[in-house]
């Protein structure tokens, strides 16, 4: 699903008629909600950091949402010249109100649009047993996303210390 189709479906399930600056605060909302939940193996990125000689600090990418293979960023001892570092994190994407298209909206569509159904209804000040319904689609997909991100797709996963739940 683009964006334009999940404003579209929004609007459509909300009988409702939003801005496009409300269907996108709707939108990031649900993303926020979303990427801070399930470690989703898809939004990984390894870069390439620069230590200098006399610090101990590595900067943290602008980016980075979970660490994958470095538990910090504080290097011990302190270099005694420049040498490159290799992070591995999960990174925020660009959302898909500015991107129309992201890994969330084409492959797992539902939890975006839950997510998305539920900050457009609370909005609204929606009927409590209706706001219910929406929360409970959600938790429902975000069940299943996290089986798959965090279960499903890291199987085959035996990085010590690395996330993750039991598929079953």
């Amino acid at each position: 699903m683009n964006y334009t189709e999940l404003k579209v479906n929004i609007q459509d399930i909300c009988e409702n008629s939003f801005t496009d600056d409300q269907l996108a605060m709707f939108t990031e909302q649900a993303e926020q909600k979303i990427y801070n939940s399930v470690q989703i193996p898809a939004l990984r990125k390894n870069v390439t950091g620069t230590l200098s000689n006399g610090n101990q600090y590595l900067g943290m990418p602008t980016d980075f949402l979970w660490s994958y293979s470095d538990d910090s960023f504080i290097v011990g001892p302190t270099p005694n010249a420049a040498y490159s570092m290799e992070l591995h994190y999960g990174y925020y994407p660009q959302s898909i109100v500015t991107a129309g298209t992201t890994w969330l909206g084409d492959e797992f569509d539902s939890a975006l649009l839950n997510g998305a159904l539920i900050e457009a209804i609370r909005f609204m000040k929606g009927e409590p047993d209706i706001v219910a319904n929406y929360e409970k689609m959600f938790v429902l997909s975000m069940g299943l996303l996290k089986n798959l991100g965090d279960g499903k797709l890291r199987e085959d996963t035996y990085r010590s210390g690395q996330f993750r739940t039991p598929v079953s």
